[in-house]
């Protein structure tokens, strides 16, 4: 399982920051950060189903040009 990283974000204006600070060097707003889940990390679950299917490479040969 892979760790979950967290990161102080600005209830004013969204600025992220790797640790907490008492004023937003941003907005300047005092007392804003808070903790959540780093935005910068959050990937998609691996494994997830696809709206498309996978084919397998073909040779350039066997590809018929459309019109559409």
């Amino acid at each position: 399982m892979a760790k979950t990283k967290t990161a102080f974000v600005c209830r004013e204006c969204g600025h992220i920051s790797a640790r907490w600070l008492g004023k937003c060097p941003s907005c300047e707003s005092w007392d804003s950060m808070v903790e959540e889940l780093d935005p910068r990390t959050v990937q998609s679950r691996r494994g997830s189903p696809s709206l498309v299917t996978p084919e397998r490479p073909r040779p350039l040969p066997e590809i018929e040009a459309s019109d559409s």
